[in-house]
């Protein structure tokens, strides 16, 4: 028996987007669990054009030739059309989903030459970003665009021209993409409380902060949402009181 290849990570997203992160056969979408079928049964062949994306239950029936391979290959066929038009119009995001390592389809550790074999060109806008420091310290900033021009998230570097590095934040900006616990951009402090631990909030000249540890995000809010009584000159600090809890997410910030 041949021995088993797996695909390597860029082929994994390759194939992950031909389904559009969903499996071909029943609609099942949670991507990070979906498998792939050597089409030809040769497990050491693996190729683009032999694997297909799909759910572990579609993957026994398969295997078990209640879906027949005449209807893979035909699946197949009708996906890798449809990915070729869909590359040429633009890559459309389906994955909002926040993992502890995950933001949609980017995956913590992925560098950013990886999202340049992800999505065209011009779904990603690139730019100079500032450091603390003036022109010591300059880092690549990445505005990235779904396919109908609106801007969901940038992602930033820790170099400047430096395609190998990985993505070290993440900004998010559309409303979309989610925390299993419904934490978003527009989810209410009330909301967020009920699953999630707030040990403080710190303020700067515009915005307070809250953390949420285990995806490792800051969120704020514009100051203008608070009523007053938020701040507690005696001890220094930001006491949200009813009135305030009601204020909602301005933006989420994810450091890898």
């Amino acid at each position: 028996m041949s021995k088993r290849k797996n695909p390597n990570y860029k082929l994994k997203i390759k194939l992950l987007q031909e389904v559009r992160l969903k499996c071909p056969f029943c609609d099942f979408s949670d991507a990070s669990k979906l498998e792939h079928h050597h089409i030809d049964r040769n497990p050491s062949n693996t190729v683009f054009e032999n694997l297909i994306s799909v759910c572990p239950n579609c993957h026994s029936k398969i295997e078990a030739g209640e879906i027949s391979n005449e209807q893979v290959l035909k699946t197949k066929t009708i996906l890798n059309t449809n990915s070729k038009f869909f590359n040429e119009k633009g890559y459309t995001f389906d994955n909002f989903r926040i993992h502890y390592d995950r933001v949609g389809i980017f995956k913590k550790g992925m560098t950013i030459k990886e999202i340049y074999t992800i999505l065209p060109k011009n779904q990603i806008k690139k730019s100079i970003t500032y450091g603390e420091h003036g022109g010591e310290d300059l880092y690549d900033s990445y505005k990235i665009y779904d396919s109908n021009g609106e801007h969901i998230l940038t992602l930033e570097s820790s170099e400047k021209g430096n395609l190998n590095d990985e993505i070290k934040l993440i900004t998010i900006h559309s409303s979309r993409f989610h925390t299993l616990s419904k934490v978003r951009i527009g989810t209410s402090i009330s909301e967020v409380m009920l699953y999630e631990n707030i040990k403080e909030f710190e303020p700067d000249i515009e915005f307070i902060h809250f953390k949420i540890d285990w995806i490792s995000a800051i969120c704020s809010i514009n100051k203008k949402q608070l009523k007053n009584g938020w701040w507690n000159e005696l001890l220094k600090k930001i006491e949200l009181k009813s009135e305030n809890l009601n204020v909602k997410i301005d933006s989420i910030s994810i450091f890898w």
